[in-house]
């Protein structure tokens, strides 16, 4: 059977003071790793000098399956829940990997985005509060493995979306329809930024993602004076390629010509993160505030994510 699967890449995301829980739930992985059904990755493996954010951001945009290992250190943590958490989640959205939050101390997490999720152990119950704690790992063992038969027959197998717990295919038909639909409408008019925006989404839940930047840079061509175009190719560039440079400089043109918009001053602040320029960062994240008065907690997140990355993220260990 194992050598009739795919290997699945497991990445961890957990608070560092979890870290004997990490240890021990990836011991219990021992068997699916002997297999060589799985390989796991968390933080811990990053060399010394390695820049830390870049080298989580590359792991998390690779995984296959993302452990989220909830606990009140985890809730509390704002790079653990808000950048983290939200990275994975977006990459759900698009169907690119399958996320398990894993429960080990009670706290509260129903009115958080994990309430969508299926959580393991078994009914959600802590890990903690289990008498025998081996046997709350293998349960979780046993609800990560459905998951790896499912991923692993299906990789490489083409198109798929994720909904509720498990990959289903969308119509091609229904996309290919929607997608002459759009097609028509730049015949009729080039300029119909609208429509290369579609034509982009569409192509994108159709995974040719070479072609979604192809329709982004032709679009660029015919209008090169549409914000949306720069902001949603650097979204693309950072969310599938990784390229955070590129990506920066998309979002700064899209800063020019659109300076009022808040979104791109956003999307700017986290590359920055990332990249390490936590000070520009900071004041990428303010002008989105300033811009967007009447709704700042939307961006109350990131601005504690940076702070905290200013006060050296590198303490919590």
């Amino acid at each position: 059977m194992a050598t009739e699967l795919a290997k699945i890449k497991i990445v961890y995301c957990y608070a560092h003071k979890d870290k004997a829980y990490l240890e021990a739930l990836d011991r219990h992985l021992g068997t699916l790793k002997r297999l060589g059904q799985i390989t796991t990755w968390h933080d811990r493996e990053i060399l010394p000098g390695g820049e830390w954010r870049y080298e989580i951001n590359s792991q998390l945009l690779t995984a296959d399956i993302v452990l989220l290992l909830i606990s009140p250190n985890f809730i509390s943590s704002n790079y653990c829940y808000s950048v983290e958490m939200q990275r994975v989640l977006r990459r759900r959205e698009l169907g690119k990997v399958h996320v398990i939050p894993i429960i080990l101390r009670p706290v509260d997490w129903k009115e958080t985005p994990l309430s969508d999720l299926q959580l393991l152990p078994t009914e959600g119950k802590p890990i903690t509060m289990w008498r025998n704690r081996d046997e709350a790992f293998q349960d979780v063992v046993k609800g990560i493995r459905k998951v790896i038969e499912i991923l692993s027959t299906q990789k490489g197998k083409g198109r798929r979306r994720y909904q509720e717990d498990i990959y289903i295919p969308l119509s091609e038909k229904e996309l290919q329809e929607a997608l002459a639909i759009q097609e028509e409408a730049i015949r009729f008019n080039p300029y119909n930024a609208y429509a290369w925006s579609q034509k982009a989404k569409i192509l994108l839940e159709l995974e040719d993602y070479h072609k979604v930047l192809t329709v982004l840079e032709q679009a660029i061509r015919l209008n090169p004076n549409n914000a949306e175009f720069y902001w949603r190719k650097g979204d693309i560039i950072d969310y599938l390629f990784n390229d955070l440079d590129k990506a920066l400089a998309l979002y700064e043109e899209a800063i020019r010509l659109d300076p009022a918009n808040p979104y791109p001053q956003f999307r700017m602040s986290l590359v920055l993160l990332f990249l390490g320029r936590d000070d520009d960062a900071l004041r990428a994240i303010k002008k989105a505030i300033e811009l967007d008065p009447d709704n700042p907690l939307r961006y109350e997140d990131t601005k504690e994510i940076i702070l905290e990355a200013l006060e050296k993220w590198e303490k919590e260990t």
